[in-house]
């Protein structure tokens, strides 16, 4: 058995639930391959009766119903053969009257996993189980009734927004995010995994925090050599994986990639007009209910321009995996992994453009971990705003325009410029990047008419070199660590 770690905070959420005393209604959404089945499993199945089914993409009801038929014999009739029921109503109400005559007092869980399969069009699942759940389930102390699906817009649609049956009888919503730093460390640590931090960082900057993926490295192996070994090696288990995740997500999937190629070509991401002429898709209901489903899985992330309306934002890809694939991974696919050189990787992270690339994905890495970075700079505490702040002069001016990766406006009257640097070893400043900081800050402080006091702010991965252009221009330096 993996071993189970992480998830300190979902697992304190379902402690709470198994001993509240009182039927519980959860539902539970995120990405694929996030770890929410392994999640539910791990915990639940030690402490008490498991009854678990889980939807198959695209089958027939029958075939749903049939394998609910099997799964109850097993549970309930010790694998005595039960007719399959005719509809979802019928299963419901068997599964009902098993529970009734149960003499079981201890909590019951039951796990209806990837629930936007079973509820496919003219199933009628979701009113058969809303039926039963209102008359029956919830009045039974004893039910944890767990309702999980990967394709999180349909889950936060149908479940968590239902305005039926189902209308405020959530007891708890739960929505699984990848692994942050800190828990990748965990998992790999007790999977004997060790890298340093520098490494952690570039492996993340691949597969991101999505524990099967890290599941795949393997013992003995160095970030390059585990990247090397999941992407460009004949039937590496990676390199098929982008298309894979989008169909099980989305019906409509190929404008939804669309977006994600769209903000892939753009490091500083892209407004709202920006991204939907890029995708080539239309202004309208349909766009922006796309981009919220890409936000609710946790594949791009909406970031403020400072002091601007929010329509001046933009939208930035932060799902490491898939701007990884599109940059490295696509260029390659005609040749085929079969086909590169063994050291493939080895070679293509000793060049620019690779170092040019991990600022990039760095930058991405570090507004998924704000809370993290807040926490080392002494402000976890302290109400803020992040956002993002650029200047683009008028044509024919003389002045320089300027770019600040991230901005933290705090409710203590001070905001930090941050600057991030992915580098091997210290970070050395002179006499040029001296001015060019200097510049920044005085011209936000212009453009942007802020009383507050500001802070340049270096997060770099190794430190600062202490010299005489260092000491004149940053006020706080952070780590690679502070991420951790």
């Amino acid at each position: 058995m993996d071993p189970f770690v992480g998830r300190e905070q979902e697992r304190k959420i379902l402690s709470e639930v198994f001993h509240s005393g009182r039927a519980e209604l959860i539902a539970m959404y995120g990405r694929r391959r996030v770890g929410k089945t392994f999640l539910i499993e791990q915990f639940f199945s030690p402490l008490c009766p498991f009854f678990e089914i889980t939807g198959s993409k695209e089958a027939h009801v029958r075939e749903q119903l049939l394998n609910f038929s099997r799964i109850f014999s097993t549970f309930f009739c010790k694998g005595e053969y039960v007719k399959p029921p005719g509809s979802w109503n019928d299963a419901f109400a068997l599964l009902h009257e098993a529970i009734k005559k149960s003499e079981v007092q201890q909590r019951i869980v039951l796990f209806f996993d990837e629930v936007p399969w079973l509820s496919s069009k003219k199933s009628k699942f979701l009113a058969a189980f809303e039926y039963y759940w209102n008359r029956h389930f919830s009045k039974d102390k004893r039910i944890i009734m767990i309702l999980c699906g990967s394709a999180s817009a349909w889950m936060v649609k149908r479940i968590v927004n239902n305005r039926g049956g189902l209308y405020g009888r959530l007891t708890r919503i739960m929505r699984l995010l990848p692994f942050k730093l800190n828990e990748a460390e965990e998992f790999l640590l007790a999977h004997n995994v060790e890298l340093d931090r520098k490494q952690l960082v570039e492996l993340y900057m691949a597969v991101g925090g999505i524990p099967q993926y890290l599941g795949m490295v393997k013992r003995g192996m160095s970030a390059t050599a585990a990247i090397n070994d999941l992407f460009f090696q004949p039937n590496a288990p990676l390199y098929p994986e982008f298309d894979r995740v989008f169909r099980s997500l989305f019906d409509q999937h190929q404008s939804y990639v669309d977006i994600i190629r769209a903000l892939a070509s753009k490091k500083s991401g892209l407004t709202k007009i920006e991204l939907l002429k890029a995708a080539k898709l239309t202004s309208g209901g349909g766009s922006s209910t796309m981009l919220k489903e890409l936000q609710e899985c946790g594949f791009i992330a909406y970031l403020p321009h400072y002091g601007a309306k929010k329509s001046k934002g933009r939208y930035v890809l932060i799902d490491e995996y898939c701007l990884f694939y599109i940059v490295w991974v696509e260029s390659v696919q005609k040749i085929t992994p079969a086909s590169l050189d063994e050291d493939y990787w080895f070679k293509i992270q000793r060049s620019q453009s690779w170092k040019a690339w991990a600022g990039y994905a760095f930058e991405s890495i570090c507004i998924k971990h704000i809370q993290q970075i807040k926490r080392s700079l002494g402000i976890a505490g302290v109400s803020t705003t992040e956002s993002e702040w650029s200047w683009n002069p008028p044509k024919k001016s003389k002045e320089k325009g300027a770019q600040i990766d991230l901005i933290i406006e705090r409710m203590d009257r001070c905001t930090n410029l941050i600057e991030m640097k992915f580098i091997e070893g210290p970070f050395t400043i002179n006499k040029a990047y001296s001015e060019e900081l200097k510049y920044k800050k005085n011209l936000f402080r212009e453009k942007t008419g802020t009383p507050h006091a500001l802070f340049t702010t270096l997060l770099t991965t190794q430190g600062i070199q202490k010299n005489m252009h260092s000491l004149s221009v940053v006020d706080a330096e952070i780590t690679v660590d502070a991420l951790f």
